[in-house]
């Protein structure tokens, strides 16, 4: 009620005020509280007055002082605090271009994880509404610092370069300490892969935002999971020699990655999709079809593992992604049935090679219309 009273004061003499007493007031009264509407108001008040632009420079000097401040340290502005803000500069007191400015402000300096979600969360909101093609470039580009994050096999605890080199010298992923089968859970990664399966009609920047972030948190996400697979085939004797040979089709975390950008079966498809995923998926698919006998051979290892090591999650990831039975749902769910017709075929004397051509070409078209 105190702060409430006060605001209605500021609001009926704001334009006599000087913009800097308001900031400074805003910076005294921010710690004191944590009421996001008292907040918003604020906020509210230096965009109304002579000079808005200092709603920038207000974010900048108060709550990007501490980004990462956490309870029990005194913080200037509490991490609580500073997860509500990305919210607040949705408000419609201050402007969207202003918002993204403040809000690439935060994504270079802030690395709490609940913060760089709210982050992602506000600039997807503002891109959704958008209508100006120049705004909703800055926003993508803003949206760039989520790409190295959400394409990381641990995104809220990246996995540092002197842990890898460990897993690979004792080839032995466990000294990662990451559930690579979770990846697909995460929610920055979950957040961004959603906009593949959106209409086009609903969310006009859909292609923008598939080729400037989806399609390269997907490179990022197959360059770790390379790299840890690297690490879980040696484990099992495969020299980086026998690994090339193999031409294993590297996942992006996940199948189910592809299948998101590629339009998650709607009705739009992958028509926005870039043609290498497309590409790159549909071989993946014929793969799992024509699993190669290393690969079987992997399988065999891992079954005749005690049940312990078998629960670990790199054997689980294995098994799921490149093991001989596949999926019966989703993006994945006539396999099974391509398997047996690709075995009745070859019964018949059908040319291997001209067959896994037309099953690549025939999983490339309907990946492209969603059928």
């Amino acid at each position: 009620m105190v702060f409430n009273s006060a605001i209605e004061a500021l609001t009926t003499h704001v334009d006599y005020i000087p913009p800097i007493l308001l900031q400074e007031l805003i910076a005294a009264v921010i710690p004191a509280t944590e009421d996001v509407p008292t907040i918003v108001k604020l906020i509210g008040l230096l965009t109304d007055s002579n000079t808005p632009s200092l709603a920038s420079s207000f974010a900048i000097s108060t709550v990007l002082k501490y980004p990462n401040s956490r309870e029990g340290q005194q913080p200037y502005v509490k991490i609580t605090t500073i997860k509500h803000i990305p919210t607040l500069l949705t408000h419609p007191a201050v402007s969207p271009g202003t918002a993204v400015e403040i809000l690439a402000l935060l994504a270079g300096r802030c690395t709490h994880r609940d913060v760089r979600q709210s982050i992602l969360d506000s600039l997807m909101s503002i891109l959704t509404e958008c209508t100006d093609e120049a705004l909703a470039d800055n926003v993508l580009t803003s949206l760039e610092f989520i790409i190295p994050i959400a394409g990381n096999l641990n995104p809220s605890a990246p996995i540092p370069e002197s842990r890898w080199v460990e897993a690979e010298e004792k080839r032995d992923v466990d000294v990662l300490d990451v559930n690579i089968g979770n990846i697909m859970g995460e929610p920055l990664l979950k957040t961004i892969l959603s906009k593949g399966t959106i209409s086009e009609t609903t969310f006009r920047w859909k292609k923008q935002l598939i080729t400037r972030i989806l399609a390269k948190t997907i490179e990022e996400l197959k360059s770790q999971t390379r790299r840890y697979l690297n690490i879980f085939l040696g484990m099992y004797g495969f020299d980086k020699e026998k690994i090339e040979k193999i031409s294993l089709v590297v996942v992006p975390g996940s199948w189910s990655a592809w299948y998101d950008i590629c339009g998650g079966g709607g009705s739009e498809g992958g028509v926005l999709c870039p043609r290498s995923i497309l590409q790159e998926f549909a071989e993946y698919m014929v793969l799992r079809v024509w699993l190669p006998e290393e690969l079987v051979e992997v399988g065999e290892k891992l079954k005749q593992m005690k049940k312990e090591e078998r629960e670990k999650p790199g054997v689980r990831f294995w098994e799921e992604q490149y093991g001989v039975q596949v999926p019966t749902w989703g993006g994945l769910g006539k396999l099974g049935v391509l398997r047996a017709r690709k075995e009745t075929f070859e019964r018949m004397g059908v040319e291997r090679e001209g067959l896994r051509e037309e099953m690549r070409r025939l999983l490339l078209e309907r990946l492209y219309f969603g059928v």
